[in-house]
């Protein structure tokens, strides 16, 4: 019954604005009639004009939810990589990082003591491994070229070789590849 009265109070404002020649009638968002002042200048009577404007609801761009990598922390020294370490995968050996700068190779866990199948030599310049072989049988030789790595510490005390340079395949084959620490 209210609605009723408020829609015919309405139309009759409106039918009194448009009788009168001189008023131009908006309704805004809110659906509020207002009043703007229309000069006449024919002797027609003005047409109306009706208006409603929609303000849409500002929307915020969605922005992705990324879950940011950690940095992996590098090894920097011989400290980092002391003692021996099984490569996880297909081409995966053994590997023993000694204090004396020296690494054996296997691919028999029970022969890298005694009778590893290479043995190379090893330094850190900064975070970069830098390999050079010395002696190797029963596997793929890579003469004197260098093979440079960087090693992550993974959590949970895995670590990872990433190869930056090494001309030989063989060796970065098995090389770069996650390692588990063998107890």
């Amino acid at each position: 019954m209210i609605r009723k009265l408020l829609q015919l109070g309405f139309y009759v404002y409106l039918s009194s604005s448009l009788l009168a020649g001189c008023a131009k009638v908006e309704l805004s968002s809110a659906g509020l009639a207002t009043e703007t002042a229309q000069p006449t200048t024919t002797s027609q009577p003005p047409t109306p004009t009706f208006t409603i404007t929609a303000t849409p609801e500002p929307t915020r761009p969605s922005t992705p939810t990324t879950t940011p990598k950690p940095t992996p922390v590098l090894a920097t020294s011989p400290d980092d990589i002391l003692g021996t370490w099984l490569g996880l995968g297909r081409d995966g050996l053994y590997n023993k990082f000694n204090e004396d700068g020296t690494l054996w190779v296997a691919q028999i866990r029970d022969l890298i003591e005694t009778n590893p199948s290479a043995v190379l030599t090893y330094r850190f310049d900064g975070t970069r491994l830098i390999i050079t072989e010395v002696n190797v049988r029963n596997l793929p030789s890579c003469g004197p070229d260098e093979g440079i790595y960087e090693v992550q510490l993974l959590p949970g005390g895995n670590i990872k070789f990433v190869k930056i340079k090494d001309p030989c395949g063989p060796r970065g084959r098995s090389i770069a590849l996650e390692h588990e620490p063998v107890r």
